[in-house]
């Protein structure tokens, strides 16, 4: 359609493909079942530019203007979802996402070139 935001990023897993759009801040799913639904809106994020997830559907995702990382555990819908900020980084853009076989999230910034490793919970 048009003025549809672009997606800038893409991430598949078992629970349905997740992207995320360059404005709006706004994270979708889509699955067979149920098409395109959005799952998370970042409330002044002008961009989602990375997402990644975990085994246990657990999903990250990297925005820009203020370059905010979220922990997102997607719900059917947007009530039922639940979100947690991660990392709050002083350079304004979370650009790139992964992780790591140590089980981190390694995330890159743009503007002064940073990185940054996160822990994660170990799965029970």
């Amino acid at each position: 359609p048009q003025n549809a935001p672009e997606i800038l990023s893409l991430n598949a897993t078992p629970g349905g493909v997740y992207f995320g759009t360059s404005s709006g801040g706004t994270v979708f799913r889509w699955t067979p079942e149920n098409g395109v639904q959005a799952v998370y809106t970042a409330p002044g994020a002008s961009a989602v530019y990375a997402l990644a997830s975990t085994q246990d559907g657990t999903l990250y995702a990297a925005t820009g203007d203020r370059g905010l990382v979220y922990q997102i555990k997607p719900g059917n819908n947007l009530k039922e979802t639940r979100v947690a900020t991660l990392l709050e980084p002083a350079p304004q853009q979370a650009l790139s996402l992964a992780i790591s076989p140590t089980n981190e999230l390694v995330i890159g910034t743009g503007n002064s070139a940073a990185a940054y490793r996160v822990p994660l919970a170990t799965p029970t």
